[in-house]
Formats: structure tokens, C-alpha cells, sequence
């Protein structure tokens, strides 16, 4: 199991959102994906930057919209001569609340479509959200595969890409499965680190073991604390060491009533990558502390 420690940060303003690249389960190519500081309850920065912080093509917002209360889109366009790798704007809406999802398109391009995640799928725009952002990626064949399970190493990675956390690179494993060469080395060190995460014992991460709902509830419990409140759930629940986490999620509105997982708490079931997406968008979309 993944343990963790709190220590919550208030800010009500200014609460940045760092968005990086996730590797799911592949490195894409490079692209453009978008940082998003909220600034007001109705306005955002908004800046557009390369995926791989290495691509020199210069970026230039050309226009925004808003196509509801809770969704941005930003449009860019990429120029062939020379400028700036990045672009940004503050953008605001006098009555549309801030955060929300933010979707980045090219001006002539448009939406991205994946065929396995079809427009009309509750999933679509939390799995849209987070891929515009940069946290997660699809597979090569523009597939997202959402029912496949997620590895510990994969969602501490996104965990830490989500919470905006700082990558340490110098720090050494002390996990015997987790060698100095091990891609998400630098992500789960700087984890544990921070007292965020632990082993199961025996200097044993699991990398590669599949994280459960119960295991991934905690964690969202334990560094995240969002300003929804007061959704007691109406069911009982059978004994297991995460309930207390998962009343706690569903209390703050990150498990609603329609989700799978609201009844029955199942927490040995396996995460997918669509969970994951979801339960994340959601922690994005509103105001939330991060533990340090």
C-alpha cells in the first residue's frame, strides 16, 4: 500500500498548475500542451508551451472561447520564423468561475479525437483535460485505452506531475526494485521523499503492481484538499483499511453518485487509466490545497 503524511497548504488565489508530461505507457511526440495559474475566481493565466521543454518551434495564441461555464478553449497556431517556443495570455470571463478544463487546439487542426473514447463518454472531457494539459498521453495508434490498469510507478508520476511538485533528480532509491536507472526513479524518490509515499517493506516499491482503488483514494485523500463538502454517503461498507479515505473523497465531490465506483466500494478492484483521469480533472477543476 502507498502511505502518505499531511500537511495542507491554504491558498485560496494563485494556486498553480503545472502541467507536465505523464508517460503512459510511451514517450509521444512532442506537442503543444498548457500551464494554467489561477488568478481570480474569473480569471486564469493561461501560457502554451512544448511537452518536451526541447522543441524550438515558436508558439502564438490566436484566439480563446469558452464553450460552457466549466470548459476553455485556447487555440494556437505555430509560426516558421523566429520567436519565442511558448506564448501566454490572462484570460477572464465575468461570471464563469475559475478553474476549469482547458482544452489547447490548433487553429486549423482542431479537436483531437481518440476512436476508443467517443465525444458522448462521460470520461471524454476529464481524459481531454488532463491530455491537454500535458499529464497523460494516448498510445501510438491515437487509441487511450481507458480499462487499462495503472502502475504504482505510473501514478506516482502522475501524482506528483498533478500536485505540481518539483522533480528531484538527485535524489538515490533506497526501493531494491526501484535501480538509479529505473525511468520513474526521480518520481517516486521525490515522493517518499516528501513522506508522501512509502514501500510495502522490505525496501519493496512494487513499481510494476498494479495500484488498486483503495490504494488510489488514499493517496488522492491524503494530498488534496478540495473546498466541496458535506456528501455523506447512504450506504454501509464492509471492513477494509480505506474506508475512512474513501468517505473522505466522496465527502470533498471527487466520487459522485454516477461513478462506478460509488456503489459498491469495491477497493481491492484494479484502477484504470479512465479513473484515473477522471478522479484527477476533477481535483483540477475546483479550488484545492496540495500537501508540501
Amino acid at each position: 500500500m502507498l502511505g502518505f503524511k499531511r500537511s495542507i497548504k491554504r491558498s485560496l488565489i494563485g494556486i498553480l498548475v503545472i502541467a507536465m508530461i505523464w508517460v503512459m505507457p510511451v514517450m509521444g511526440v512532442p506537442r503543444v500542451i498548457s500551464e494554467v495559474q489561477v488568478l481570480s475566481d474569473h480569471s486564469a493565466g493561461i501560457k502554451l508551451i512544448w511537452s518536451d521543454e526541447v522543441t524550438n518551434t515558436p508558439i502564438v495564441i490566436t484566439s480563446w472561447r469558452f464553450t460552457d461555464s466549466r470548459t476553455l478553449e485556447v487555440y494556437y497556431k505555430l509560426e516558421n520564423k523566429e520567436g519565442q517556443n511558448w506564448d501566454e495570455r490572462q484570460i477572464s470571463h465575468p461570471t464563469y468561475t475559475f478553474p476549469m478544463k482547458v482544452y489547447v487546439l490548433h487553429e486549423t487542426t482542431g479537436q483531437l479525437e481518440m476512436p476508443d473514447i467517443a465525444t458522448g463518454q462521460k470520461s471524454y472531457e476529464a481524459i481531454m483535460n488532463l491530455y491537454h494539459r500535458g499529464i497523460i498521453n494516448g498510445y501510438p495508434d491515437g487509441t487511450f485505452k481507458p480499462l487499462n490498469p495503472v502502475t504504482r510507478a505510473e501514478f506516482s508520476k502522475m501524482l506528483l506531475m498533478t500536485a505540481g511538485y518539483n522533480v528531484d533528480t538527485t535524489l538515490p532509491s533506497h526501493f531494491s526494485d526501484v535501480g538509479q536507472d529505473h525511468w520513474s526513479k526521480s518520481f517516486v524518490m521525490t515522493l517518499a521523499a516528501r513522506g508522501i509515499i512509502e514501500g510495502k517493506g522490505n525496501q519493496i516499491f512494487d513499481p510494476q503492481g498494479h495500484i488498486t482503488m483503495g490504494q488510489l483514494l488514499t493517496i488522492l485523500s491524503r494530498t488534496f484538499r478540495t473546498y466541496e463538502t458535506n456528501m455523506p454517503y447512504p450506504y454501509s461498507l464492509s471492513n477494509h483499511w480505506s474506508n475512512t479515505y474513501f468517505l473522505d473523497v466522496v465527502n470533498q465531490g471527487l466520487i459522485q453518485p454516477q461513478d462506478t465506483y460509488y456503489y459498491p466500494y469495491t477497493p481491492e478492484r484494479k484502477a484504470t487509466r479512465e479513473d484515473c483521469a477522471v478522479l484527477l480533472s476533477r481535483v483540477l477543476e475546483q479550488l484545492h490545497d496540495v500537501t508540501k
